[in-house]
Formats: C-alpha cells, sequence, structure tokens
C-alpha cells in the first residue's frame, strides 16, 4: 500500500499520504451527511403533506426546506469540527 520506506523520510512520506487520504474521506463523508439532512427535510416535507393534505404539497418550499436543512448541516458539522480542532489543540 505505501511501499517500502524506511527512517525519517519514509515516515513523512507515509504520514502525509495518510493525512491527505483522511482529509478526503472526511470531506467525502461531509458531502454525504450534507446530502442526506437535505433528504431527510425533503422526506418531512412531503410526510406533513401526506397527513395533512397532499394537495397542499408544493416542491419549491420542499426545495427551500431542503436547502437550508443543508445549510444549517453544514454549519453545525463545521463549528462541531472546530471546536473539536480548538479541544484537542488545548490539550
Amino acid at each position: 500500500m505505501f511501499g517500502a520506506k524506511t527512517g525519517t523520510e519514509g515516515l513523512k512520506s507515509d504520514l502525509a499520504k495518510i493525512l491527505r487520504e483522511e482529509g478526503s474521506l472526511v470531506k467525502e463523508l461531509s458531502q454525504v451527511a450534507t446530502e442526506a439532512a437535505g433528504l431527510h427535510a425533503r422526506l418531512e416535507t412531503i410526510e406533513k403533506a401526506l397527513e395533512s393534505s397532499p394537495d397542499s404539497y408544493n416542491s419549491k418550499e420542499a426545495d427551500e426546506m431542503e436547502s437550508k436543512a443543508k445549510d444549517k448541516y453544514t454549519s453545525e458539522l463545521e463549528n462541531s469540527m472546530k471546536a473539536d480542532a480548538k479541544d484537542k489543540a488545548n490539550g
């Protein structure tokens, strides 16, 4: 996976590679979670319409709810990651 490396340079190289891969994975997971939050909001909008009156469903309103949910989730995730990084930095 990482090849045969030894010594300080090998250590630095492997560490850099793992950190890049971890960053890419975190980015992908964040995107998936954000999409899931948006879909959940859309499903809630559909559920409310089905419970009350299907004629009351408005796809534009559902789009807005989905967008707001994504924005809210992204903001909460960013704040959580910043707080976690700050806690780790402070020991």
